[in-house]
């Protein structure tokens, strides 16, 4: 199999940590894609988005949720997604929140470069940030230290990127999860050799 990634995205970091906790990273060749946002990139994802996992087969799946699903389902019962139906329900639900919560960074950490100016405006900004905020709260009291699930690691993937891109001290207003973040990444396998700048 084949990763096309770039370095400091969080979605790729989600992909890459998993295939760590699931033993399968010595099966996934990783592509940097860090320069070439071109027609490879068109012809395997037609909404030009990172990362993307090229099968065996040659088939290509996306988006990073979709990704760390398809490698849960090779491993060999190691399952980042809880076979009970309400618990695998809270995992993903963590997973999208995660993934919501570094959907709306994007606007603010790098809003110039990726939207025109009215699209940046004060109530727009407003906007993304109530949802990183809302998001956090939700989060804080919703993890145990224990977690080594897909939900988790979305979590910790985004909560790095937000100490990359965001201003904003988020472990003073959200302690818990400042300590949840901590254990994670202490007793996480693969999570400092993920980290921005080093994928």
């Amino acid at each position: 199999m084949n990763l096309r990634y770039v370095t400091n995205s969080p979605y790729c970091r989600k992909v890459a940590i998993a295939a760590r906790l699931l033993g399968l990273e010595k099966r996934i060749e990783m592509l940097n894609n860090e320069t070439d946002f071109g027609d490879a990139v068109r012809s395997q994802n037609p909404l030009k988005k990172i990362p993307i996992l090229i099968t065996d087969d040659g088939q290509p799946i996306y988006d990073s949720s979709v990704i760390v699903l398809y490698l849960d389902n090779l491993s060999d019962g190691k399952g980042l997604y809880s076979k009970d139906a309400h618990q695998q329900a809270r995992v993903m639900t963590n997973e999208a929140l995660a993934d919501g919560i570094m959907d709306a960074l994007g606007p603010l950490s790098q809003g110039k470069k990726l939207f025109p100016a009215e699209q940046i405006s004060a109530p727009r900004i407003a906007h993304q940030r109530s949802k990183i905020d809302k998001g956090l709260a939700a989060l804080e009291g919703a993890l145990s230290s224990s977690m080594k699930d897909a939900g988790a690691i979305a979590v910790a993937s985004m909560l790095g990127y937000l100490d990359l891109r965001d201003k904003q001290p988020w472990r003073e207003k959200h302690p818990n999860l400042a300590v949840w973040f901590f254990a994670f990444a202490a007793t996480t396998p693969g999570f400092a050799e993920t980290a921005p700048g080093k994928l």
